[in-house]
C-alpha cells in the first residue's frame, strides 16, 4: 500500500517529524531559548537487503536547537527526553498516524487498535 502512495508515506514522516520538533521546541523554551528552532535529515528506504518490501524512515535530528543571532544562527544543546517524554512523543505519533490512515482509508480489516 505504502509504496503505491508516497504521498502518504510522506505525510507520515511528516507526523513524526512535527513531533520531535514540537516536543525540541517545548524543551528549549523550558530553558529560556524562545526562538529555537529544530531541524531534521531524513529518508525513506523503501526496501530491506533482501528486496523485500519494507517502508521506512531514517532520520538524524540534532540533540539541541538553532538559535538566530547576527551573521546567523548558533547550536543550543538540550539535555535528553526523559522517558516520559519519549513514551508521550510516541503516543501521539502513533494517534496522529491512525488518525491519517483512517482519513485516508488506508487501515486494515481488524482496526485502528491492532494497526500499529
Amino acid at each position: 500500500m505504502l509504496l503505491k502512495d508516497v504521498g502518504l508515506l510522506s505525510d507520515i514522516l511528516t507526523v513524526f517529524l512535527r513531533a520531535v520538533f514540537a516536543l525540541q521546541r517545548r524543551r528549549a523554551r523550558r530553558q529560556g531559548l524562545r526562538s529555537g528552532q529544530a531541524g531534521a535529515v531524513s529518508l525513506i528506504q523503501f526496501f530491506g537487503s533482501a528486496l523485500q518490501v519494507t517502508p521506512r524512515f531514517h532520520s538524524l535530528a540534532p540533540d539541541g536547537v538553532f538559535v538566530p543571532q547576527e551573521g546567523g544562527v548558533r547550536f543550543e544543546p538540550l539535555p535528553p527526553p526523559t522517558q516520559g517524554q519519549v513514551e508521550r512523543l510516541l503516543r501521539g505519533v502513533r494517534h496522529r498516524v491512525l488518525r491519517l490512515l483512517e482519513k485516508r482509508g488506508a487501515l486494515p480489516a481488524q482496526g485502528p487498535e491492532d494497526a500499529l
